[in-house]
């Protein structure tokens, strides 16, 4: 019996030995808290980047106005349930008399709450605990007062994961709980929570924490740890976290685990299986410039090294975006969370390429990646993109067609009012109709068959439409034996006359017409071969002769249209066209200002004629600095205009007479549609302001409102006296 008792008591002794070194080894293992642990916020003032919400909070404790519900929602990892136990700490912290916006953290209290043995908070986990029975069970411990704090605190995480049934039988308690409880609700998906709950609660929105905050956060951290980690891989790990700083810290100490107190960015990148940056560069600058041997390089590359494609298209997703924002106005560079090397970089690539190229290759890459995501060979795929994407050139918007159309236009009606002639006759008889013209031949009828006359009729050709002027009195009166008559024509188009009254009329020369129009007058009588003999005088109003052969084309406008009159061709008969004579404009006095002098360089580059129109109307001051003034322009076409005269000879006259000091020109492209604006732009406004002047002067009168209610009429549009009334339309 002693014999027995003696080996009991040796078991019970090694039973506790091995106890006592099992626990001592257990809490050698779970001495390290992760980092996400370590550094949760124990205060409001700690909790970054929910600035709206903590101050509610701190407020609400401040002047006692404490909800009896609340809900807190937002992506995961930003600081919803961080945020429940800062309240549950600040309603029961036991250094003051009541619930305090400044927890101690030091209290019994505080202190159970922090290492999660605290009764009166109680957790619940929302997706084990989703039934009804688990609902039913809490709405029976809630009549039970707190065993030690002021506030018995429900913290339920994850409450869309409960049953609709649940969701119910909480309803009356949510509704009327006792005084001394308090609910807090926390969710990613708020969307699920029946409307019966959320008009019971009092929400709160937890934004994503911004890239920046999170570095600064990471930083002290990594102070507080003895990590040394490059800013470039902070920044690669606060984009990885996606504005959630629990999964950016939980990122950190996998890092501190791979490369101990040290980490390169190049490290950093390589744990976390992100795509090297310059490969993203390289990609991008390949489809800006039409580069396909560039961007099929890297994605070699990429495939190579063993990254994701599916991660690489979308990161090409985040860059292109980069890189429109960028472009896009001054302004949107503070939507951009880059390093600054990288932001001169996207400054330097959106200057070459226009926003629209930088749309439609983002909606093509989101296609590829949808496509790379789900193809089962990738990289097949990301290749055939390259093909759609270097393809890719800006889009003409309708503003410039309509510019280009209006200046085709007004060089056609330029061109036409210079000299330019329709026709088919030679250069060389450019007469304005004159009675004294040389003779054109007429070729006679086919069907006309007479007998050969000595000498032909001579047939002049005046300006005007072609009409007999006196057919029966040329026909009846008998022609002088001096000289033979003369028929005269005038307005009116000429017809032939018919194979029966003329059958022994037949010209020797052949009669040749320079518009399809030219038919002879109609005949009543069948005249003479004398009376044919006779001269034929024809008067026509805009006859106009064929064009002179046209100066060889301009390469710069190669890709213009040939403006066609009729179906002719028009050019510029430039052979025999004189120099142009400049004339310099009238110098101002020594006092007249900048303003003063831009604006008569600028009327006097009008007086030059259309080509001179984009330069003297379609540009704004934007600076001068000595030789140079700078100008802009609203649009490409408008910048491409005016560059082809920025160095004529009549901008250099205007230059060196009103503005002696500057030399040259200096065109850019405008940002955005703001200030500084063109003339025309000013001229467009100024008739806009006054339109709605006259329209407000014609509205306000008592007549004008009984005309129209008398007759059910409304009011068209108003144009100043001085302007031509609008074309009619199918509303007006």
């Amino acid at each position: 019996m002693c014999e027995g008792a003696k080996v009991s008591h040796e078991a019970d002794r090694w039973w506790c030995r091995d106890l006592a070194s099992l626990g001592a080894r257990s809490e050698n293992v779970m001495s390290y808290v992760a980092i996400a642990r370590k550094w949760r916020p124990t205060r409001f003032e700690d909790i970054v980047g929910q600035g709206h919400v903590t101050r509610t909070l701190q407020n609400a404790i401040r002047l006692e106005r404490v909800h009896h519900a609340f809900l807190f929602t937002g992506a995961r990892g930003v600081g919803k349930t961080t945020c429940a136990r800062v309240l549950a700490r600040a309603l029961n912290c036991e250094a003051g008399d009541g619930a305090t916006p400044d927890p101690c953290g030091t209290c019994g209290s505080c202190s159970e709450i922090a290492s999660g043995s605290a009764s009166d908070v109680i957790e619940i986990d929302g997706a084990s605990n989703n039934s009804v029975d688990d609902i039913r069970d809490l709405r029976d411990s809630v009549r039970y007062l707190p065993q030690r704090g002021r506030r018995k605190i429900y913290i339920v995480d994850e409450v869309h994961m409960l049953s609709r049934g649940a969701f119910n039988a909480l309803l009356k308690t949510l509704e009327e709980p006792p005084a001394h409880v308090v609910f807090i609700f926390a969710t990613t998906e708020p969307h699920k929570i029946p409307d019966t709950i959320l008009s019971r609660v009092q929400r709160f929105d937890f934004k994503r924490i911004p890239m920046v905050t999170v570095v600064e956060r990471l930083q002290k951290v990594c102070e507080g740890e003895g990590l040394k980690i490059s800013e470039g891989g902070l920044r690669l790990i606060a984009r990885a976290g996606e504005g959630s700083m629990r999964d950016s810290q939980s990122l950190l100490d996998r890092i501190a685990s791979f490369a101990g107190d040290a980490a390169t960015t190049e490290q950093v990148a390589e744990v976390l299986g992100l795509v090297d940056r310059a490969l993203l560069y390289d990609m991008l600058e390949g489809v800006v410039r039409g580069e396909a041997d560039r961007c099929l390089d890297a994605i070699d590359r990429v495939d190579a090294y063993g990254f994701d494609l599916s991660e690489f298209t979308s990161e090409m997703l985040e860059l292109i975006r980069n890189a429109t924002l960028v472009g896009l106005s001054p302004g949107s560079k503070r939507h951009v969370d880059v390093p600054e090397d990288e932001l001169d970089r996207l400054i330097a690539l959106a200057k070459d390429v226009s926003s629209d190229v930088l749309v439609r290759s983002f909606h093509v890459m989101l296609e590829v990646h949808e496509q790379v995501a789900r193809a089962p060979r990738p990289r097949m795929v990301l290749e055939m993109a390259v093909a759609r994407l270097v393809s890719i050139r800006p889009a003409r918007g309708m503003d410039q067609l309509l510019e280009r159309v209006e200046l085709l236009q007004r060089r056609v009606l330029h061109q036409v009012g210079s000299g330019a002639r329709l026709g088919r006759s030679s250069p060389a008889n450019e007469s304005e109709g004159d009675s004294q013209a040389p003779p054109r031949a007429i070729s006679a009828p086919q069907n006309v068959a007479s007998p050969p006359v000595e000498s032909a009729s001579v047939l002049s050709f005046r300006r005007g439409p072609l009409r007999k002027r006196a057919a029966t009195a040329a026909a009846t009166a008998p022609a002088p034996e001096s000289a033979p008559a003369a028929i005269h024509f005038q307005r009116g188009p000429l017809k032939r006359a018919s194979a029966e009254l003329r059958p022994e009329a037949v010209l020797t020369e052949p009669i040749e017409f320079a518009r399809r129009e030219l038919i002879e007058a109609p005949r009543t009588d069948a005249p003479s071969a004398e009376q044919l003999e006779a001269e034929v005088d024809f008067e026509r109003r805009g006859l106009l002769e064929a064009p002179a052969p046209a100066p060889p084309p301009d390469p710069s406008e190669s890709n213009l249209p040939i403006p066609q009159f009729e179906g002719i061709p028009v050019s510029v008969a430039a052979a025999t066209a004189e120099p142009e004579v400049l004339i310099p404009p009238m110098p101002l006095p020594a006092t007249a200002t900048m303003e003063q002098r831009l604006e008569a360089l600028l009327a006097y580059l009008e007086r030059g004629g259309a080509r001179f129109d984009a330069l003297a109307l379609d540009t704004a001051f934007a600076g001068a600095s000595a030789p140079a003034i700078r100008l802009v322009c609203p649009s490409e076409f408008k910048l491409r205009v005016t560059r082809s005269v920025q160095d004529h000879e009549r901008v250099k006259l205007g230059l060196s007479t009103l503005l002696p000091e500057y030399s040259r020109l200096e065109l850019q492209l405008r940002s955005g549609d703001g200030p500084p604006r063109t003339r025309r732009e000013e001229a467009r406004l100024a008739r806009e302001a006054r339109i709605r002047e006259l329209t407000n002067a014609v509205t306000t009168r008592p007549l004008h409102q009984q005309f129209l209610d008398r007759f059910g009429a409304r009011l068209g549009a108003v144009v100043p006296a001085d302007e031509p009334p609008p074309l009619p339309t199918q509303s007006r």
